[in-house]
Formats: C-alpha cells, sequence, structure tokens
C-alpha cells in the first residue's frame, strides 16, 4: 500500500519515522487537529479566582488510554488536603466511564462531577465555562510519534490554562508555556500542579490561556 500511494496522511506528526514508513518519507503529510476558532470567545473570561469554586474540566474519551483512574486519584488527595472548592468535571463517554464513577463512589469524592457528552457545537460554551482544563494520557511507546487529540485543539483555542498529565514527544503545553506540564501517571505530581495553577493569580492564569490561544491561531 505504502510503495502505491502517491501521499500517505497521518494525525501523528513524528510518525514517519517509524520503520514500516522510514522509506517513505518523501510521501508523509501530517495534518494537526484544527478548530474553527469564530465559534471559541476570546478573550476567555478570567477564572473566578482562589476564593469561589475553580473548575477543571476534562472533554473527551474516558478509556484506558486516558489515565482518568489517575485523575480520580489526584482529585481524591486534593480532597483530603481540604480544597473542597477545587472541582472536576468529565465530559464525555467510553468503556471505563462506569467504572470510574463507581471508583468516584467508593473514594467518597464530593469533588468530581461526570457529565454526559455534548454536541461538538456546545464545546466552546463548555470550555470557556472552566477555569482550566486537563489532558491526560497513560505513558504508551506510540506517543513517541507524537499526539494530536482534539480535545487539545479545543482547549488551545478556548484560551485557557491547561494542566496536563502525559508523556509526549509534542508536549504543546510545556513548548508553548500555556499552562503546566506533569508526568503521567503521577497523582501526587497531578494533584500539586492542579493546586498550583489554583493558587494562582487570575492574571497569571490568563497570560497562560493567552499563549495557548496564540499558539492555536498561528497552528
Amino acid at each position: 500500500l505504502y510503495k502505491r500511494a502517491q501521499k500517505i496522511v497521518t494525525p501523528l506528526p513524528f510518525v514517519s519515522e517509524s520503520s514500516s514508513l522510514i522509506n517513505f518519507r518523501d510521501k508523509v503529510t501530517w495534518i494537526g487537529s484544527g478548530i474553527n476558532l469564530a465559534n471559541y470567545p476570546f478573550p476567555a473570561p478570567l477564572p473566578t479566582g482562589t476564593n469561589e469554586s475553580f473548575e477543571v474540566l476534562y472533554l473527551g474519551a474516558h478509556g484506558p488510554i486516558n489515565d482518568l483512574m489517575n485523575v480520580l486519584n489526584a482529585f481524591e488527595r486534593i480532597q483530603s488536603q481540604g480544597y473542597s472548592n477545587v472541582k472536576l468535571t468529565l465530559v464525555g463517554h467510553g468503556v471505563e466511564k462506569e467504572v470510574l464513577i463507581r471508583e468516584a463512589g467508593r473514594m467518597n469524592l464530593s469533588n468530581v462531577i461526570f457529565a454526559d457528552a455534548i454536541p461538538r457545537n456546545k464545546v466552546p460554551e463548555v470550555v470557556a465555562s472552566a477555569d482550566a482544563c486537563l489532558f491526560s494520557l497513560k505513558k504508551a511507546a506510540i506517543f513517541n510519534y507524537g499526539i494530536n487529540p482534539n480535545k487539545l485543539a479545543d482547549y488551545l483555542g478556548g484560551g485557557k490554562p491547561i494542566i496536563s498529565a502525559a508523556d509526549v514527544r509534542n508536549n504543546v503545553v510545556q513548548e508553548v508555556g500555556c499552562g503546566i506540564a506533569v508526568p503521567a501517571g503521577d497523582p501526587k505530581k497531578l494533584a500539586d500542579a492542579i493546586l498550583k495553577l489554583y493558587g494562582m493569580p487570575a492574571g497569571d492564569r490568563a497570560a497562560m490561556g493567552y499563549k495557548g490561544r496564540k499558539n492555536a491561531e498561528e497552528f
């Protein structure tokens, strides 16, 4: 197939380095996830600050690769430290959602809300309502070829600060400075990153979100 193809299109930016494609690099074209920025209000509303509820949004699939159990463990730590106003809303569906709901109940997490998946045209509104957005992936060899998730494009377009819990080659949060990046599978570091973001002045969080929005505009 590769020999016969005129072009090989991939969503992964470094997949041309794989052994199966190394002899066909001249045919490979990477196309990243994109959004219509006109649908995303900007400047984004300022985060609510440290005296009221601080809302963290996870948007997307609830599957094994998303490592959302690690996220629940982080929010268990946050709740145990008395930060009852730091809350997580998980919007979406997937094969692990029911298991995650049961685990959140077992852990008595009052700071975690599960919401149904939403239509694509409602995504900008939901992103705008959050103070920060969360990105999570398990560590996996495939991410040596980079990532290209829709949710990250939505977060960047919405101009929100991002917490990234992932070991990926193209970590835009780290590269652009539009949030805080921590390793995959470490609930303590994830909890610490969320609380660090929560404790920042609202203007500093807005500045992070601005960097992400500019990256989306230049993409």
